[in-house]
């Protein structure tokens, strides 16, 4: 299994043989960017198809983690069963990742709540999640970037708000 762009933007499987003589880190990589570029174009489903690919063909890579994370946030936010991925990112919490794995566990559970159109509960459960991520600049930058777009979805304009600026302040100062 695999994944590659084509000309016309479309992504498709590889077979087997011609996957498997691609280099792992490659392979991680290239889904992991394509599943992004698919979140980021507003395809959920085919984002959430891609990060599972990741996810399950290469468990070991340090990715796997956030393909299922990301993986179990496409589908949520697409009308989705993210209990998989949930219970993947639930299963890590006790290897290497633990820490980092018990926050994407929160938040998670945070945009499951939210894509089952439990907003006020998730906007609570939100503000628990907020300052886990600090320890790796790039996952908060992620989770406050994500929530955010939440808050705008739910018109919670002033919450957003506080967001972006919270993101400017702390990205002004960093090249």
């Amino acid at each position: 299994i695999g994944g590659i762009s084509n000309a016309e933007g479309e992504w498709k499987l590889k077979e087997k043989e011609e996957w498997e003589a691609i280099p792992k880190w490659k392979r991680a990589y290239g889904l992991f960017h394509l599943g992004t570029a698919l979140e980021a174009k507003g395809d959920r489903e085919e984002a959430a198809k891609v990060f599972g690919i990741l996810a399950e063909s290469l468990p070991d890579h340090r990715l796997a983690l956030y393909a299922h994370f990301r993986q179990g946030i496409n589908l949520a936010l697409s009308g989705g069963d993210a209990k998989g991925p949930l219970g993947a990112v639930k299963n890590l919490t006790t290897s290497d990742a633990g820490s980092l794995a018990g926050d994407m566990e929160k938040a998670l559970n945070v945009i499951i709540l939210a894509g089952a159109g439990d907003f006020k509960k998730a906007n609570r459960e939100a503000g628990r999640v907020r300052s886990r991520f600090r320890e790796s600049p790039a996952d908060w930058i992620f989770w406050r970037e994500l929530w955010s777009g939440i808050l705008l979805e739910n018109k919670e304009y002033d919450a957003a708000m506080i967001i972006y600026d919270e993101l400017h302040k702390k990205m002004g100062s960093s090249p």
